[in-house]
């Protein structure tokens, strides 16, 4: 069986922080040195068309590529493109999430320009609606299959591959946290309205006291950055530092006495099992959507007061020991190499459906 990974030439890195990034890059690092019996991987980066959209490159690019000495081609996210155009080959798509079709009250703001009118509708969704011309999905999330059934997917077409934590985040036995003269409320993540940061600032601004500091971390600009600074106003206690740097993510989730992540939506959640997975306990918004597999061991605020008094009772009594082995275990639980077998086996079963054997 040869297998076609596809994506386009600089994309399979895990150094952008991106998470469709990191997951193929570790897909393709974990099926290479497996070597799956029977099964051969072939990566296939296409190259990138100046002034044109990523999501179109793929298409665009397929038209001069033939595909037929491939049994599968696997898209590594959503593109548009022509699935007949990989001739006799299956095609398989992973879907990280269905944004704008779904939740696109969440970025409203983007879509009242021009520019934002366009993607929407010549970029965003048809490429939506083109995955949902291939033979079979790959979620990366229950949240995210059950939105591709709502959108008229074949449910026992769709498998669920959940995203994993770097084995960095393994390597240090993780035990009683040592108390800090400062407690350290942390936040990774982007700043657009869908992240929600503005939520964990205002609780956490809503709590008096100088021994106690946040720190967010990530990408952001325009006006979405410029709420967020107004949100921050003059409290000297809240720093913005910008992209976490990949070489020191452990050690800065390691300084946070309690990580908080209020998003709107999530098709996973990668920083939540990473700060799970090094023992720091999870705040999320209780009305956000975020997959039950990843939100199991999260505490849960019903708005900001609530999420400011979950901080509270941690820096005044601890996080419990049992919660955090059990938040450990199962946070570590999520790693590539599962994700990479369990798609060995959507690329199997795919196969023998279409009589292929």
């Amino acid at each position: 069986m040869d297998v076609c990974l596809l994506g386009v030439r600089g994309e399979f890195t895990n150094a952008t922080g991106h998470g469709v990034n990191r997951y193929m890059h570790y897909l393709y690092e974990n099926l290479d040195s497996m070597k799956p019996k029977n099964v051969k991987i072939i990566k296939r980066e296409v190259g990138t068309i100046p002034y044109l959209h990523s999501m179109f490159t793929i298409a665009a690019r397929s038209m001069m590529h033939d595909f037929s000495m491939y049994d599968i081609v696997h898209l590594l996210d959503i593109r548009l493109i022509s699935y007949a155009r990989y001739g006799q080959a299956i095609s398989i798509t992973t879907v990280h999430d269905f944004r704008p079709l779904t939740t696109k009250e969440l970025d409203a703001d983007m879509y009242r320009s021009v520019h934002g009118l366009a993607d929407l509708h010549l970029v965003r969704t048809p490429a939506i609606k083109a995955a949902l011309n291939s033979d079979y999905l790959i979620a990366n999330s229950t949240q995210t299959k059950e939105e591709a059934v709502s959108l008229g997917f074949e449910r026992r077409k769709v498998f669920v591959t959940n995203l994993g934590v770097d084995q960095r985040f393994f390597k240090k036995k993780v035990g009683r946290r040592t108390k800090s003269k400062l407690f350290k409320v942390g936040y990774v993540g982007g700043v657009q309205k869908a992240k929600n940061p503005i939520f964990a600032v205002k609780a956490f601004r809503s709590i008096k006291g100088y021994d106690m500091s946040m720190e967010l971390w990530g990408l952001g600009s325009g006006p979405a950055r410029e709420a967020l600074t107004r949100a921050i106003g003059p409290d000297r206690r809240i720093k913005f530092l910008g992209l976490v740097p990949e070489d020191r993510k452990v050690e800065i989730y390691d300084t946070f006495d309690v990580f908080v992540f209020p998003s709107l939506y999530e098709g996973f959640g990668i920083p939540i099992i990473e700060a799970q997975a090094r023992g720091v306990p999870v705040i999320i918004y209780k009305n956000g959507m975020i997959p039950k597999e990843v939100a199991k061991y999260c505490m849960k605020a019903d708005d900001e007061d609530h999420m400011a008094q979950l901080i509270t009772n941690i820096k005044e009594n601890g996080y419990n020991d049992r919660d955090r082995r059990r938040a450990v275990q199962y946070a570590r639980g999520f790693t590539w190499e599962r994700m990479a077998k369990q798609t060995v086996d959507v690329y199997r079963l795919a196969y023998k459906e279409q009589g292929r054997r």
